[in-house]
């Protein structure tokens, strides 16, 4: 597999993880976002590769930051090339994403 086709499948699953982890049909993801159904089934599906104005809509409607989008789109040798700085940055937001979760659940 190519490596850019990886990378769009990965997105493609990273919004697919986040929207059923959110309950929210596809449908109303595109509808919120203003974007095509059709649009969005093709993203989900990894037949298209978003922009990053339609990536921010949907991780806004998601209720997320776009870089929870990206991390979770990115592979472990990715994550490996990632400076300190860098890895502290997302310890932090990966905390705040943790506790902002537990604090919706109760």
């Amino acid at each position: 597999m190519k490596k850019s086709t990886r990378n769009v499948n990965q997105v493609a699953l990273a919004i697919r993880l986040i929207r059923a982890f959110r309950n929210l049909p596809q449908k109303a993801l595109a509808a919120d976002a203003r974007l095509d159904i059709s649009y969005i089934s093709l993203l989900e599906n990894g037949r298209q590769s978003p922009s990053l104005h339609s990536l921010a809509k949907i991780a806004g409607v998601l209720g997320v930051s776009i870089h929870l989008i990206i991390l979770l789109s990115s592979s472990a040798d990715q994550l490996r090339e990632l400076s300190e700085e860098d890895t502290a940055f997302l310890k932090e937001k990966l905390f705040d994403l943790l506790i902002e979760a537990k604090e919706l659940e109760q």
